[in-house]
């Protein structure tokens, strides 16, 4: 996945593998001590010898010059990083894999993504702005090799996921999103799992496990149909949380329908005279994801059943 470099924000390293530094002709490489042999072929060495001997742990936050911008990537440490194959170091792009992606949050790296959600650079990755990352990929390889930094190229076929709907491939982009805690909720979540009369059986065991690992609950979704998320965002992009304008869009939804959601412009749904520090020029923009339906599927009850008088708890819902 060339098009992933312009990403690069770190190399992962793992702290208890051996590296050594190996010369070859006129140049220096750190790689995996049980990697080299493997390396020499591959990349038809045809004499090297190794100069030093270190720790993974060794390089934790030393800097590396990235290898097509002006910036430096930082060496980190990760369980991720194996013998399999490669070199024992593994470029990290935060913005473009989960392993990344973590191993970029213990380290504060920047979540870069220079691709969008087209599949399209972005300006972030400079030079390549404005073609499709597949296309990246070519461009990349040659300008690794005119910089140098090309040591051998082969390709590979990826077991990748793909869409179930198209059958096509999927990328992975870190995006913005708004999560629920569930944190104060996972203890009588897990005493109400324990009350259902599951059929099959086994759901009991699939939900169970479902909440017990998780702390978050994702609740945005990009699509153009469902309830919207009642947030509005100021002219310097801070999100404007607030429980009067909420109410405010509740009470619009109530008399007119969430449709106007997307029939209004942000000033429109909001408060009369509602003014934000952020916005000098009160100019607001509101936001376009929708909440997951799921969250309506757990809550609508509350509107359909409760604040209309209806018998609750419901025979069938």
């Amino acid at each position: 996945t060339p098009w992933t470099i312009p990403a690069n924000l770190g190399i992962c390293v793992n702290a208890d593998l051996e590296y050594v530094t190996v010369a070859v002709n006129d140049r220096k490489f750190i790689v995996a001590k049980e990697l080299v042999e493997s390396l020499s072929k591959e990349l038809n060495w045809e004499t090297y010898e190794i100069l030093a001997t270190y720790k993974g742990s060794d390089f934790e936050y030393m800097k590396a010059k990235h290898p097509l911008f002006d910036r430096e990537s930082l060496l980190i440490l990760g369980d991720h990083v194996t013998l399999d194959a490669g070199t024992g170091l593994v470029h990290t792009a935060p913005g473009h894999g989960e392993d990344d992606f973590n191993a970029g949050r213990k380290y504060n790296l920047e979540v870069l993504c220079p691709v969008d959600y087209r599949g399209y650079m972005t300006k972030d990755a400079f030079e390549f702005e404005g073609m499709y990352y597949e296309d990246a990929n070519k461009a990349v390889g040659q300008k690794l090799e005119e910089k140098g930094a090309l040591l051998g190229l082969k390709f590979i076929t990826h077991s990748y996921p793909h869409d179930w709907r198209t059958k096509k491939p999927i990328i992975f982009r870190a995006t913005e999103q708004w999560f629920a805690s569930i944190e104060a909720l996972k203890g009588q979540m897990m005493e109400q799992i324990k009350e259902v009369n599951w059929l099959p059986a086994w759901g009991e065991v699939r939900l169970g496990n479902m909440i017990k690992d998780r702390a978050d609950w994702c609740i945005s979704r990009q699509r153009v149909w469902g309830v919207p998320i009642p947030v509005f965002y100021a002219e310097d992009g801070e999100a404007i949380l607030d429980e009067s304008v909420i109410n405010h869009v509740a009470n619009l939804f109530r008399e007119k329908g969430s449709n106007i959601w997307f029939e209004l412009e942000a000033e429109e749904l909001l408060p009369a005279g509602f003014t934000h520090p952020g916005s000098p020029n009160g100019k607001f923009r509101k936001e376009t994801d929708i909440m997951d339906v799921w969250f309506d599927s757990g809550s609508s009850h509350h509107s359909v059943l409760v604040e209309r008088g209806l018998p609750y708890p419901a025979d069938l819902y």
